[in-house]
């Protein structure tokens, strides 16, 4: 039976998963002369409480890969913010809409929330980064959509995590197509499924592929199935990121090979953004 993670773990364990290394196989994105800022937006259309918890994993583990990150918490409201789903870490408040979470030798992560403009915010961040010379990712903790991303210069990405059913596939698809139309041909939005079974969510992948490829002349680009072990439950459940557990979670291998995938495609341009550049 798997331990239940709590409070008194969360310093041994954390210290013990930032201690091992930045994982060298998977900081796929090389330094730059100038600072550049990725912009990735997460949506989960079912479940606030995921999203949240799938921004701040993907915090800390881009904070691990020597990345400066920075979160924009749309969501922060009680047990629904970033922020909620770090309480196991050390989270300081610098100020009434902007918190810090200290890591072990690695960048601090710092929160934002609503109360700052977004725009000026992006700019304010890019300005930093390229004083730094350094890759720095803005996660957003979204619950408007394109609408934060809508105007703005950064690169942008968005992972958006739906159920498969009828219903849920159907908002999917409305999602993606308020956002290709108010973002330009440089966006790109991976499409993860939190479903039972991984062979059907495969299957369904496929068709789905197909159905906006069709409509919307958009490849989809597909991570996989959300694995949600007993292990994810009670992190979830206990506000403690599952990538800072030494424990064996399938939950936490997904994760990180999904992040995986998205620095390989923010690596690897597609030919219009190559060319905008």
């Amino acid at each position: 039976m798997i331990k239940k993670p709590d409070a008194s773990r969360g310093i041994e364990e954390v210290s013990r998963y930032f201690l091992t290394g930045a994982r060298k196989e998977g900081n796929l994105i090389q330094a730059s002369s100038e600072g550049n800022v990725h912009t990735l937006s997460i949506i989960h259309l079912n479940s606030i409480s995921t999203q949240a918890f799938l921004v701040a994993n993907m915090a800390i583990e881009l904070s691990r890969r020597r990345f400066n990150t920075y979160i924009w918490d749309c969501q922060d409201q009680v047990d629904m913010g970033a922020r909620h789903m770090m309480s196991g870490l050390s989270v300081k408040s610098e100020g009434n809409a902007e918190y810090r979470v200290q890591l072990y030798g690695l960048p601090d992560i710092r929160i934002y929330t609503p109360r700052h403009e977004h725009k000026m915010l992006i700019k304010a961040l890019e300005k930093t980064c390229n004083t730094l010379h350094k890759e720095c990712f803005v996660l957003v903790n979204d619950n408007k959509g394109a609408e934060f991303i809508h105007g703005i210069d950064a690169s942008m990405y968005y992972v958006l995590i739906t159920q498969t059913d009828r219903m849920s596939l159907l908002r999917c698809y409305v999602q993606v197509k308020s956002m290709l139309l108010r973002t330009d041909s440089r966006a790109k939005i991976f499409i993860i499924f939190d479903a039972r079974e991984e062979g059907l969510a495969h299957k369904i992948s496929v068709e789905l592929s197909y159905f906006l490829y069709k409509k919307l002349s958009y490849p989809l680009i597909y991570l996989g199935c959300l694995t949600r072990d007993e292990y994810m439950m009670q992190c979830i459940e206990n506000r403690m990121p599952i990538v800072t557990s030494s424990d064996a979670s399938m939950a936490k291998g997904k994760l990180i090979f999904m992040l995986d995938r998205i620095l390989g495609e923010i690596k690897t341009p597609t030919t219009n953004e190559a060319s905008a550049r």
